[in-house]
């Protein structure tokens, strides 16, 4: 059953409107400034939490519009033919896209160091939905744990696949780390204010649906950038 959780709608525009003020603010100064960073919610709970069920990747968010810019630099680890694979994700619009197949990642990227350096090029990572229970063993549990880095599942083997990789890129992962603050991606500044606030109220949704918290156990919620202090937009007493 889905929660219903109620909050400052107009709080919540303030500051998503101030956030990207700072950004543009800041960009005309900065010439190395990311033109489309990302924003996030912060969001600190009473209660630890834990999620249903534990899994490998964590628990599927969804937000209803992508979470990256179209510049984003994509990695995606298939079972097999990862050069026709690429050549049909290309072709579909994802420029910056590489494509590695099981057996490669078995041989050149079986040392610490590939790994580290594979995982920082790239910004967001997918996998085969066929091989993900490889993937602890391939990629290390360093690789794993780092943020934004664990391999959403998509399914490369669908006739859709160009369908199959927007749906993925409005979707992260959920994986609590026993404390009472978790930091989930809203989306990207180059989505409108609008498309952010959605994307907003859809995170806070799936939040409540995939956690064992209760909306009334939520005590704070505050969006960021990277680099910018946390605006809050709602606070409940203790």
């Amino acid at each position: 059953m889905t929660q219903t959780f109620d909050y400052n709608k107009k709080q919540a525009k303030a500051a998503v409107h101030a956030l990207y003020d700072h950004h543009r603010s800041r960009e005309t100064g900065d010439l190395l400034a990311d033109e489309e960073p990302p924003l996030y919610v912060q969001i600190v709970t009473k209660e630890m939490s834990v999620p249903k069920r534990q899994s490998a990747g964590g628990k599927k968010i969804k937000a209803k519009h992508s979470l990256y810019p179209s510049d984003t630099n994509i990695c995606v680890f298939v079972k097999s033919d990862a050069e026709d694979i690429q050549k049909e994700l290309v072709n579909g619009g994802f420029k910056n896209i590489e494509v590695i197949d099981k057996s490669t990642l078995e041989g050149s990227y079986s040392t610490f160091e590939a790994r580290r350096r594979l995982a920082n090029a790239h910004d967001c990572f997918f996998v085969d939905d066929r091989i993900v229970s490889f993937m602890p063993k391939l990629l290390g549990k360093p690789f794993l744990e780092k943020v934004n880095k664990t391999p959403m599942p998509v399914n490369v083997a669908a006739k859709a696949k160009i369908n199959q990789m927007n749906t993925a890129l409005r979707v992260q992962a959920y994986r609590p780390k026993g404390g009472v603050s978790n930091l989930l991606r809203v989306g990207h500044l180059g989505l409108s204010e609008n498309e952010m606030l959605e994307n907003l109220d859809a995170i806070i949704k799936e939040y409540l649906r995939v956690s064992n918290i209760k909306s009334d156990a939520i005590q704070e919620l505050s969006l960021k950038l990277a680099k910018s202090p946390a605006l809050p937009f709602y606070n409940s007493l203790p």
